[in-house]
């Protein structure tokens, strides 16, 4: 074993609810003995991967019916509008023997292709948005659900089922077997009370902007606030609720990128069904649209009681009045277009087709998330329906897939999504440029007349880094370990930080011989990034910290590395007393090799009596 000295890194804990990630590196380096050469760089090492990009693609003719029969010369396709070759292709349904390379050159910079293997079915991932959905219209979905999958689930064909509720839960992994897919989409039906209240957030929110109207249209003379100056109390409520429910979308769109970022490594075609009612796209934009209205005439002129036209009304407190004129560009402030169009730029990376399913059904003018006390407007009720509606189109529209709305009975729309997920075509071509980590549109085109095209709009050239963070989080999720360089994961002591935090010490053993070492006048030089995440049974996830670690090995004996020789690492990290799972992934970031590993905490917390250690 080689010796190691103890390097002491910058320690940095968070406070209770927070996580944070406190390093200590046990570095595998002896002293050098004797003097040594001067001081020399170490060699230059350029390495280049290239990265193929796959595009689903979906043909129909002009009934709508599936095109099965293309063939590569008659699709073309470009890349920011820069023509690109199709490296290999894939029609529907193909094996092995089906799917092949369609360019001479080689898409690996050693002169390799990678090898084709047979494709799995697909694989569906059916998500539900459990804060979102209310118990009837969940109901509603997995009974079609359940009803679509004994019609058209195939023998290679997997389902994960999963719902967030804050974070994200895995109620079942990938599997084929129909019990399982069944008994988890069962498990789907539960609900909690605060699942209900959530979701008459927006009617509260409607009844009390409401109220507070009619209590100012009321107001005793006798008061400082004359009967005539409404509107001098919805702003605060307005904004309120607004940051509350701009809070929540946000977390929900970043449940679902994180989750789609972890189906990286899982190979096939991946079609996800998003379940919600509906999720607004301008946070809050029912309460914003009903007080702009409430305030500046329009409901006055339909004849909606206790509206006004603070334009035309003078008198004392003006200046603390709802500005309904300010308010429609304040109200811009909580569109959430940008956070989910990183979502879909994610998706498509990924090769996730984002299928979505309006649960809540046939849904008229009149928004679900009004209240029945509160009368809108016509515009401002084809506003609410629109402003639920927009981001499930948007994310599927943008991926390739589609958007089911307005059904009662959802169960043709959902077979035809497992119909198209299995008569897509495959594409993947060299990117004209390295992975610079921005968004790219792509554009594919068929040369035979009538033929329609629907494919994923437009990826984002994730970098090394993104890619890596991608593997930590299948592993997270998925289980998925691919363990080339023999790292050993093991859980040491146990520190309680409080009655609910457990900080715990993890030791990473990188295999020396596994590394790349470079030579130097000094001996020989490596380094390696680790990367470490957690994730709780509810769903909650730690941010992904990583850490780069140099690695020198002196000169003297180590022209044959023992086999024992391991660089020990150990992190801290705080964590809530319950199981947990931990991903590492270790990067040789001179080799280019990169391992996942998976580690199961049971117990966080060790128990009274038993040792620490």
């Amino acid at each position: 074993m080689i010796k190691t000295k103890r390097i002491t890194g910058s320690r940095r804990c968070a406070r209770r609810g927070l996580v944070a990630l406190c390093a200590v590196a046990l570095a595998s380096a002896a002293q050098a003995q004797g003097p040594t050469a001067g001081d020399e760089a170490l060699p230059f090492v350029d390495r280049i991967a290239v990265e193929l990009v796959e595009v689903e693609v979906q043909a129909t003719d002009s009934a709508g019916r599936p095109v099965l029969d293309l063939t590569a010369d008659e699709l073309a396709v470009t890349d920011d509008g820069r023509a690109v070759a199709v490296e290999y292709f894939s029609p529907p349904a193909a094996g092995r023997s089906e799917r092949r390379w369609t360019s001479p050159g080689a898409p690996e910079a050693d002169g390799r292709k990678p090898p084709l293997v047979a494709e799995p079915g697909t694989r569906l991932v059916v998500f539900l948005d459990d804060l979102a959905t209310s118990p009837v219209s969940r109901t509603r979905v997995i009974d079609a659900l359940d009803r679509t999958l004994d019609e058209k689930l195939g023998p290679r064909d997997e389902v994960l089922v999963a719902r967030y509720s804050g974070g994200v839960e895995v109620v079942q992994p990938f599997t084929r077997d129909r019990a399982k897919i069944a008994s988890a989409l069962d498990r789907l039906r539960g609900f909690r009370a605060y699942h209900l209240m959530m979701g008459m957030e927006t009617e509260r929110t409607l009844n009390l902007l409401r109220m507070s109207l009619q209590n100012d249209e009321e107001s005793n003379p006798g008061s400082n606030q004359p009967s005539s100056d409404i509107c001098v109390k919805v702003g605060g409520i307005v904004r309120s609720h607004a940051d509350e429910a701009r809070g929540r979308v946000l977390g929900a769109i970043g449940g679902l990128e994180r989750f789609v970022n972890s189906l990286a490594g899982v190979p096939g075609r991946k079609a996800l069904l998003y379940v919600s009612d509906g999720i607004e796209l301008i946070a809050g934009g029912v309460a914003w649209r009903y007080a702009i209205e409430m305030c500046d005439g329009t409901a006055l002129r339909a004849g909606i009681p206790n509206a006004a036209d603070t334009t035309s009304i003078g008198g004392g407190g003006r200046l603390r009045r709802f500005d309904p004129i300010g308010a429609r560009v304040e109200m811009e402030k909580y569109d959430t277009t940008r956070e989910w169009q990183a979502l879909t730029a994610d998706a498509n990376a990924q090769g996730v087709t984002l299928y979505t399913v309006q649960a809540a059904g046939l849904v008229g003018a009149r928004s679900a998330q009004a209240s029945f006390n509160v009368r809108l407007t016509l515009g401002a009720e084809q506003f609410a329906s629109r402003n639920l509606q927009d981001p499930l189109e948007m994310i599927a529209r943008e991926t390739g897939g589609r958007a089911i709305f307005n059904a009662n009975d959802p169960t043709a729309a959902l077979g035809q999504v497992l119909d198209e997920a299995a008569s897509r075509y495959v594409l993947a071509y060299a990117p004209p440029r390295p992975a610079d980590g921005r968004e790219h549109r792509i554009e594919v085109e068929v040369s035979r007349p009538g033929i329609r095209l629907r494919h994923r709009e437009r990826y984002r050239a994730k970098t090394f880094e993104d890619r890596i963070v991608d593997g930590v989080l299948a592993s997270l999720y998925h289980g998925e370990e691919d363990n080339r360089l023999g790292v050993t994961v093991e859980i040491g002591k146990h520190t309680p930080v409080d009655e609910d935090m457990v900080r715990l010490t993890v030791r990473v053993r990188v295999p020396l011989a596994q590394l790349t070492l470079l030579p130097d006048p000094r001996g020989r030089q490596g380094l390696f990034t680790v990367y470490l995440a957690a994730r709780d049974d509810e769903g909650g996830t730690t941010p992904i910290r990583s850490r780069s670690i140099p690695v020198s090995v002196p000169a003297a004996g180590t022209q044959e590395m023992p086999e024992d020789g391991q660089f020990v690492y150990e992190v801290e990290i705080d964590l809530r007393d319950r199981p947990h799972d931990l991903s590492v992934g270790v990067r040789d970031d001179f080799g280019g090799t990169t391992a996942y590993v998976r580690k199961r905490v049971e117990q966080p917390r060790p128990q009274e009596g038993a040792a620490k250690g």
